[in-house]
């Protein structure tokens, strides 16, 4: 029974019955003990990594040399992806043996990877300082990564102020699927700064920073890579302290910049001047004008604005016109104006000369704090009564001062200390119109006068006194000195007569031939401030 019989005859031994009647039979016998063969094939052959990236028809051959094929199964066609593993047959022969036969492991992947390209995006500016090589990552949920992805720079196209850059990235799963990523395109900018922007101001602002009007600012820019856009023109019109304002520039990379202006100073209002003056006042008033000056924003500069007190009788009769001024430090000017009118008496006010007896005099010195005024008045078309008066310092109080005769006038003081006064000597007559006089009066000077003889001349026997002394003096000063004559002790001839016809003022600088005196014999001495100065019938002659 184990060996493969194929239509085999049997005969069978005779066989009788009891009658004695015997017959012979046979019988055909198939025995088919092997099943069939089977050979599976598939439509594509998988990869390296035994993935395939399409769909797979798995077919059988069957064969069977005995008994034949009875059943043959039909090609499995495996169209969705996915892990299968190995697929069976099971072929059946005519005898009905059946044989079990399985394909290799089909595995099949139709989806290519998912691929991230990291770079900057499509058409972006990118700085060079912040440029970062792209880069890529890539998953497959299936076969998964045949190695890792891959980015793929083109070469760079170079442009004004940078360059370009074409970038795609591509990976492969283990079934052979591809994915490359759309290429991106981008600008490496190598001009990384925004456009440089100079600005001009029209006008330009003073010397101390301000503009008295508006101010347009005008705007270059330049930039290596091409500007884009640059500010339009800007005015300030507005008065007001350090404004600013902010404008913006971008290149054709869009890399923008920015200029802040600022201590913008705009004032476009003249300074207040205030001014207050009497309309009239007559000789005898003291005129008081007070001005003031300000200025809200930039301040005040500088000002003609100074608050005045004065004696009328030293304005012209009628109209007298001050002018007051003032200037910010923008440069903005107010000018006022005020007029005091002067009204004088019919009659003409007395002339006063306080001049120490020398004409023109207007400044004198004391060697004391003591000092000693003279003077004269003249009034030819107006006889007194006339009242006097003496103010020692200018803002001080008028004092009464007597009168020596109708046309003379001695006055005194004693100053508590040394300095410079001006004094003023007012004499008004019995119709009320008055005349002044200023005097500089200087106390306690230090500065000394030294007595010069300058010759002698010998005018012979016959002529008596014979001899004639001529005398000068220096005065170190600006100004006349009074050196009182005090016999035998200041400005004295230091023998009798001690009067020799010497002066009590002493004009400033070198004086010569001021004065001569005549002797006979002897000598003669003068001496001031403890200087002498002789004269005998041996000096230089003249």
């Amino acid at each position: 029974a184990s060996a493969k019989f194929c239509a085999h005859s049997i005969s069978s031994s005779p066989s009788c019955d009891q009658v004695g009647n015997c017959a012979t039979g046979s019988v055909t016998v198939r025995l088919d003990l092997t099943g069939p063969t089977g050979t599976v094939t598939t439509s594509i052959t998988g990869n390296h990594f035994d993935w395939n990236k399409g769909p797979v028809t798995v077919s059988v051959g069957c064969a069977d040399a005995l008994s034949g094929v009875a059943t043959c199964p039909a090609p499995v066609v495996l169209a969705a992806e996915g892990v299968y593993g190995s697929i069976s047959f099971s072929p059946v022969d005519v005898a009905g043996n059946v044989t079990s036969v399985s394909s290799r492991p089909i595995s099949i992947d139709l989806t290519p990877p998912v691929v991230t390209l990291t770079a900057p995006a499509n058409g972006a500016n990118v700085a060079q300082a912040a440029y970062v090589r792209p880069t890529c990552s890539a998953s497959d949920a299936l076969s998964g990564l045949d190695g890792v992805c891959s980015v793929t720079i083109g070469d760079p196209v170079t442009v004004v102020g940078g360059y370009t850059e074409t970038v795609t990235a591509t990976a492969s799963d283990k079934a052979g699927n591809t994915f490359t990523t759309a290429p991106v395109t981008y600008r490496v900018i190598t001009d990384a700064a925004g456009p440089v922007i100079d600005p001009t101001a029209t006008p330009l602002p003073n010397a101390a920073g301000w503009w008295k009007s508006g101010v347009t600012y005008h705007f270059v820019c330049t930039d290596a890579s091409g500007v884009a856009s640059c500010p339009a023109d800007r005015t300030l019109a507005t008065q007001g302290a350090n404004q600013s304002f902010t404008v913006s520039a971008s290149d054709r990379f869009g890399t923008t910049s920015q200029l802040t202006i600022s201590a913008v100073n705009i004032d476009l209002t003249a300074p207040t001047v205030t001014v207050v003056a009497p309309a009239t006042v007559g000789p005898l008033d003291t005129v008081t004008i007070t001005c003031a000056a300000a200025d809200a924003l930039s301040g005040v500069a500088t000002a003609v604005c100074a608050d005045r007190t004065f004696r009328a009788n030293t304005l012209s009769a009628g109209a007298n016109v001050f002018t007051f001024s003032a200037t910010d430090v923008a440069g903005n000017t107010t000018t006022v104006t005020r007029t005091v009118t002067l009204v004088v008496p019919v009659n003409p006010a007395p002339e006063v000369r306080a001049d120490m007896g020398v004409a023109g005099l207007e400044e004198i010195g004391f060697q004391t704090n003591v000092v000693v005024l003279t003077g004269s008045i003249s009034a030819p078309n107006r006889p007194g009564p006339f009242t006097a008066s003496v103010r020692w310092s200018a803002g001080g109080p008028f004092t009464p001062l007597i009168l020596a005769n109708s046309n003379n006038f001695v006055a005194a003081t004693v100053y508590a200390s040394a300095g410079v006064r001006t004094v003023t000597v007012r004499i008004c007559d019995a119709g009320g119109a008055c005349g002044t006089d200023d005097v500089t009066v200087r106390s306690g000077v230090t500065q000394k006068v030294t007595p010069v003889r300058e010759c002698v001349t010998n005018r012979g026997a016959s002529v008596s006194p014979r001899y004639a002394a001529r005398w000068g003096y220096d005065n170190p000063a600006t100004f006349a000195i009074a050196v009182p004559s005090i016999p035998l002790l200041e400005n004295t001839f230091t023998s009798a007569p001690f009067l020799g016809g010497q002066p009590q003022i002493f004009l400033p600088g070198a004086r010569r031939n001021v004065f001569t005196t005549t002797f006979n014999s002897g000598t003669q001495t003068w001496r001031i401030n403890g200087n002498t100065a002789s004269a005998a019938t041996t000096s230089p002659a003249c």
